[in-house]
């Protein structure tokens, strides 16, 4: 399930839609980790070194946190492309989470959830910001019913392998 506020919806009309960036495909393609409870992209994280939990819990309000800090990073560092509108960056947002959503279909039994925020107020173009986290009862990144309130522009992917297919 995807959930879009009205300013990422905008911008999605508005974009014409760039070539996915090779470096983003490649982010995917290195993979997904798991970590005693933490899917980790492989690309941030060695796999061969395990994370202490304890030193999780004292330094992020949830594991969810922690996922999502790990997990993140801005769209245009993998552009090679000059993103000239929020639009462009958009539409490359929505095409990362398809292909995201593809590869943990393939790979994963568990849900999660993909995020696409963008700063619209930034003085150096546009600004999206990929991260995600594994669904856990009572923890979320961000709260769903607030979406449409929120100073960004946001796209959010429920990712269920029990009522999705690729």
């Amino acid at each position: 399930m995807i959930f879009i506020n009205s300013k990422m919806k905008f911008f999605l009309s508005q974009g014409n839609f760039l070539t996915f960036p090779v470096q983003l495909h490649e982010l995917i393609k290195k993979g997904i980790t798991f970590d005693q409870e933490y899917f980790l992209f492989k690309a941030f994280h060695n796999e061969h070194e395990l994370i202490d939990k304890e030193w999780v819990r004292q330094n992020y309000t949830d594991d969810t946190g922690f996922e999502c800090a790990v997990n993140s990073f801005h769209l245009e560092d993998y552009c090679n492309t000059d993103i000239q509108s929020l639009g462009q960056i958009a539409n490359i947002g929505l095409k990362l989470l398809n292909e995201f959503k593809e590869y943990w279909l393939e790979n994963f039994e568990v849900s999660c959830v993909a995020i696409l925020t963008m700063q619209l107020d930034t003085e150096f173009g546009p600004d999206a910001v990929f991260r995600f986290h594994k669904k856990r009862q009572g923890q979320f990144w961000i709260d769903l019913n607030s979406i449409e309130l929120s100073q960004e522009a946001i796209m959010v992917m429920e990712i269920d392998p029990v009522n999705n297919s690729v």
